[in-house]
């Protein structure tokens, strides 16, 4: 399957009370061009779809969410929370997030401004699709 665990640089605070996450260009592997947040609670399912062209990294800023992702072929789940980097998802693969706390945030950071023709919304159209 082709994501990609990402890290962002962390930098602690001298005094210890926090810990600073580090988003800048220089440290994606793409240009930047949306940025948004997801906030759920325990259970909620949200995702369900693939990109056709667009490239995005999902970071945790708070709580925790499984990811499910999919090519067509095999599938993997992987856990993100507050402290791990992020999952790089390539166009073509299909995600979905279980959101495991409530109040859980996503950040989706995306290399292509929205467009819904980019978006595969069907289990059996996304399977026909990676198929071609």
């Amino acid at each position: 399957m082709m994501f990609s665990r990402i890290k962002f640089p962390l930098i602690t605070q001298e005094n210890g009370t926090g810990v600073l996450s580090i988003f800048e260009e220089s440290n994606l592997p793409f240009s930047l061009r949306r940025v948004f947040t997801i906030k759920a609670d325990k259970d909620e399912i949200r995702g369900k779809h693939a990109h056709k062209e667009c490239s995005q990294i999902l970071k945790c800023v708070s709580g925790e969410v499984d990811v499910i992702l999919k090519d067509g072929f095999s599938k993997e789940i992987l856990t993100l929370n507050v402290m791990d980097g992020g999952i790089l998802i390539p166009p073509g693969i299909w995600a979905e997030q279980i959101y495991k706390q409530d109040g859980t945030v996503l950040l989706v950071l995306c290399d292509q401004l929205y467009s819904e023709n980019d978006y595969i919304r069907s289990v059996d159209e996304y399977n026909s699709w990676v198929r071609e």
